[in-house]
């Protein structure tokens, strides 16, 4: 019998007599609830996007149904073996939602990797269950793990206009990886920090790598990626994303940093800083200190980038293997060139006599050159040498004399690696100068170039600290 018209939700008492002709027999009072079964559920899907989704698991989710005014008590999980075979006539007990209704979801663990099962579910009410939702198949599988491997290397044959980035597969997670997505945005306008950023989706790449050509030069760049398989990620998901790339240059600048720019060329000329460029300790050299110098590189082989985002790195160290960086010198730090070099790197506070090796290298936003030097440069703490003493010159027949001299008084702790011979007003001409490599000579002979001439004649030392000042001698025929 239905009775209509009650409260919903209220308990009534309810007893039930049995009637013939000889009387009634009535039954004990029953308290019933104005109250029905569960709704069917027709909500339930599977979060291939969910922490707890894997390859041997599903995770599962719901809209709780209506429960006709009954208290929701829980949730049964019904699947099938994954094997084509009928649904259970048991619940599956990893779900765990018997008696918990809520929150709607739950994970059924233990299934074979990437199998595809069918699934049912029922709601519980304090007056029973539902019908069980119609059957549905979902997959022991989730969207690819996130990339976790990016790089952006070098292998270009132009990197002023191109970069090149690569991945490492991630994990599957139940269903094969068949594609992926890209996204590449430029961070930069005429180089400069744009505040605007524009992005450019890259869809179905099938390889781990991606060549973007034809792009802007001297500007940056940052990628991600994120992988596909048969579940997902669901359209308009933002799930699995990779970090971008980097946009900070790496220390052994080996990485384009997302610009298009290529390696710069390495400074030329290293060596001592020469005696008369600007800008050079006072005295130098000094024996407590040592100044290296070095041709800046030229603009046309920075890599495309502009002299005003180019730096020089200066190492140094007491040994080859022992050199750090001391720090940068500003491309734009630039002095006239004298004697082939245009910058220079000072290394105070040695005592003298120390040996110390040093190495430069140019830098733009994003790559480091090449060394300058093989081996780096092996230096000595020093003072330039005392002059040599011109004793005598005398005539050895037509235009050629023999020059005599005494070794420095002070070597100025650097040992004497040789000497210049030169005549004439003023020393130095190269036509008129001839180098001795010998330092353990003290007498030599020199071509005047014209025989019974009456010359200067001159000469200096030279050591790993640089040259003496000139000694000069007068000679007459």
């Amino acid at each position: 019998e239905t009775f209509t018209g009650l409260t919903p939700k209220t308990v009534y008492a309810w007893k039930l007599a049995a009637c013939n002709a000889a009387g009634a027999l009535t039954a004990p009072v029953t308290f019933l609830k104005a109250a029905g079964q569960p709704e069917q559920i027709t909500t339930l899907a599977a979060e291939y996007e969910a922490n707890t989704a894997g390859p041997n698991s599903v995770a599962l989710s719901w809209a709780a149904p209506d429960m006709h005014d009954g208290i929701p008590i829980g949730y049964k999980v019904y699947r099938n073996n994954g094997d084509g075979g009928p649904v259970s006539a048991y619940a599956d007990p990893t779900c765990g939602m018997d008696t918990r209704p809520a929150p709607q979801r739950c994970t059924i663990s233990g299934l074979q990797r990437g199998r595809t099962y069918r699934f049912q579910i029922v709601a519980i009410n304090e007056i029973g269950e539902s019908i069980r939702s119609v059957e549905q198949e979902f997959r022991a599988a989730a969207v690819p793990a996130k990339i976790t491997v990016l790089s952006n290397p070098s292998a270009l044959s132009d990197p002023t206009s191109a970069l090149r980035f690569e991945w490492d597969a991630p994990n599957d997670r139940g269903a094969f990886v068949n594609k992926y997505e890209g996204e590449l945005e430029q961070l930069t306008e005429v180089g400069v920090p744009s505040p605007s950023p524009v992005s450019t989706t890259i869809k179905d790449t099938t390889d781990r790598f991606l060549e973007l050509g034809s792009l802007a030069s001297a500007e940056q760049y940052r990628f991600r990626v994120r992988g596909y398989n048969d579940v997902g990620p669901a359209a308009g998901s933002d799930w699995g994303w990779s970090d971008w790339t980097s946009t900070t240059r790496t220390a052994a600048g080996n990485s384009p940093a997302g610009w298009t720019l290529g390696r710069p060329d390495a400074p030329t000329n290293f060596g001592r800083a020469v005696q008369g460029l600007e800008g050079l300790p006072p005295g130098y050299p000094v024996a407590n200190a040592i100044s290296v110098g070095w041709k800046g590189t030229p603009s046309v082989d920075l890599g495309g980038d502009d002299v005003a985002n180019c730096e020089y790195e200066v190492y140094a160290g007491l040994s080859d293997a022992s050199m750090v960086s001391q720090g940068y010198v500003a491309g734009t730090d630039g002095h006239p060139d004298v004697g082939g070099q245009t910058h220079h790197f000072t290394y105070p506070g040695l005592v003298p006599g120390t040996r110390v090796y040093f190495q430069v290298y140019t830098w733009n936003r994003a790559w480091r050159s090449l060394e300058a030097i093989t081996p780096p440069l092996d230096l000595i703490a020093a003072t330039k040498p005392d002059a040599p003493n011109i004793t005598s010159v005398t005539s050895t027949g037509g235009s050629t004399v023999n020059v005599v001299w005494t070794y420095p008084v002070d070597d100025g702790g650097a040992p004497i690696l040789g000497y210049d011979l030169s005549y004439g007003s003023i020393p130095g001409d190269a036509a008129k100068t001839q180098s001795i490599a010998d330092p353990g000579l003290t007498n030599a002979g020199l071509d005047l170039g014209a025989s019974g001439a009456s010359e200067q004649v001159w000469i200096r030392a030279r050591s790993d600290a640089g040259y003496s000042d000139w000694d000069e001698f007068v000679y007459t025929t």
